[in-house]
C-alpha cells in the first residue's frame, strides 16, 4: 500500500463536523431552522438544554427532541398559514412596489414579516422579472422585517451566490441578520404605501429617502 500525504492519527474535525455533532441535524435542516424565527428559538433552547452534564450524559436526545418539536411546528405553521391566507404574498408586494416606483434602477426596502406571507422563504439572491425588466434581488430575513435590495440588471445564473448567502446564514445561526433587523428598526426613517389589487395597503420602509430615477 502506498504512503499517503496525510499524517497518521485521527482525521481533523472541520467546523461543519462540529455543528453537525452539536445539533445532530443536516445542513439543510439548519438552513430551514434559521430562516424561521420560531424554529430558530426552539433549536437554540433545545441545544442549550441538551448540553452534556459533567458525567458526560445528556438530559435528552437533541435530534429526537428537535424532530418532535419540528413536527409540532409544522402543525402550527399549517394553522398559521390558514389564518394568514388573507395576507398578500411577499413576492406580490415586491412586484407591485417595483411597478409603483416606475421600474427604477434600484430600490431597497423593508417589509414586516407579519404583513405578508413569506412565499420566498429560503431565497437569498435571485432574479425577478417585472414587465420585461429583470431585477437581481438580494433578500434576507432580518426579524421583524424582510429586507429586499433590488437592482435592475441583466439575467444571470445566481444559483451559486444564492447557496453561498444561504449557507452563511446557517453557519451564523441567523444572529447577524437578527442584529441587522433590530438595528434597522431604529434607523428606518421613511415609508411608502403599496396598493394591492384588492384595495388593501401594505407599508414598506426605507432607511434613506430614495430619489426617483436615481442610478445609485
Amino acid at each position: 500500500m502506498g504512503e499517503g500525504g496525510r499524517r497518521r492519527g485521527r482525521p481533523c474535525m472541520r467546523w461543519k463536523d462540529d455543528i453537525k455533532t452539536v445539533t445532530g441535524l443536516t445542513l439543510s435542516e439548519l438552513v430551514r431552522a434559521v430562516e424561521n424565527r420560531d424554529d430558530w428559538r426552539q433549536l437554540s433552547t433545545t441545544i442549550t438544554r441538551s448540553r452534556p452534564r459533567l458525567d458526560g450524559t445528556r438530559n435528552f436526545s437533541l435530534q429526537n427532541t428537535w424532530q418532535r418539536q419540528k413536527g409540532q411546528g409544522d402543525k402550527r405553521n399549517l394553522i398559521e398559514a390558514k389564518k394568514s391566507q388573507w395576507k398578500p404574498a411577499a413576492s406580490e408586494v415586491l412586484t407591485l412596489h417595483l411597478r409603483q416606483r416606475g421600474l427604477p434602477y434600484w430600490t431597497s426596502y423593508f417589509v414586516y414579516y407579519q404583513d405578508v406571507c413569506n412565499d420566498q422563504f429560503g431565497l437569498s439572491y435571485f432574479n425577478w422579472e417585472v414587465d420585461g425588466k429583470n431585477y437581481q434581488i438580494l433578500r434576507t430575513g432580518c426579524f421583524p422585517f424582510i429586507k429586499y435590495h433590488c437592482s435592475y440588471r441583466a439575467y444571470s445564473d445566481l444559483t451559486t451566490e444564492n447557496n453561498f448567502y444561504t449557507f452563511l446564514k446557517a453557519v451564523n445561526l441567523g444572529i447577524p441578520t437578527l442584529a441587522y433587523g433590530l438595528g434597522s428598526w431604529f434607523l428606518i426613517k421613511f415609508s411608502e404605501d403599496v396598493l394591492m389589487p384588492d384595495g388593501t395597503v401594505i407599508k414598506v420602509y426605507f432607511m434613506n429617502k430614495e430619489i426617483p430615477d436615481a442610478m445609485h
